[in-house]
């Protein structure tokens, strides 16, 4: 019985310990973090993160300096974070070619009427975009907000922006050539 009086107060004192440790690294890593990812929140989130997988791994007790091992662990997460962005940049990069948005400056009647219909097109395309990759897309494209203008307007990480984006171009794009796959359809097929 001696001994279930003391698991009590053994936990509670690992428990703060577990804190203390947190409230530690976070105090030390954090300003660092911030100036390596450029804001205070993807901070956070590699501190907890850090914390979290620090914790799954190891036993708190058994680590010989601690320090050490979270730093090494936010060290990981931020190169994995940058690889992923990196991705994503090549990717939005290769998708980058940016649809038209407006109709040509001729004033020929069938060309002007035909460009009509492709930004009529154009605008039904974007409106059928999920809610969240259009307001994005809106954002960027029509009010002209760079990327982490966006992030932090809507609340959500610039590599998600970049994400909305590829998704928005892709769509687009295979909008666009549907049109003109229609269009040429149209002109070799005289019954249309």
């Amino acid at each position: 019985m001696a001994k279930d009086a003391f698991a009590p107060a053994a936990e509670k004192a690992q428990v703060e310990q577990v804190e203390q440790l947190y409230r530690d690294f976070s105090s030390r890593h954090r300003p660092a973090l911030v100036y390596r990812l450029g804001n205070h929140a993807d901070a956070d989130d590699v501190v907890q993160e850090a914390f979290t997988r620090y914790l799954d791994t190891y036993n708190v007790s058994g680590v010989c300096n601690p320090y050490s091992m979270l730093s090494q662990i936010s060290l990981n997460i931020v190169r994995d974070k940058a690889r992923k962005e990196t991705f994503w940049r090549r990717i939005l990069q290769e998708h980058s070619e940016e649809p038209p948005l407006t109709p040509p400056t001729s004033l020929n009647p069938e060309t002007y009427t035909s460009s009509r219909q492709s930004v009529r097109m154009l605008c039904d395309a974007i409106e059928a975009l999920p809610p969240r990759c259009r307001q994005v897309f809106l954002l960027h494209r029509v009010e002209g907000m760079r990327h982490a203008e966006v992030a932090q307007t809507l609340g959500i990480s610039r590599s998600m922006v970049e994400k909305h984006m590829i998704n928005a171009y892709s769509s687009l794009h295979a909008e666009l050539e549907a049109m003109e796959r229609l269009e040429v359809d149209s002109l070799n097929d005289p019954e249309i």
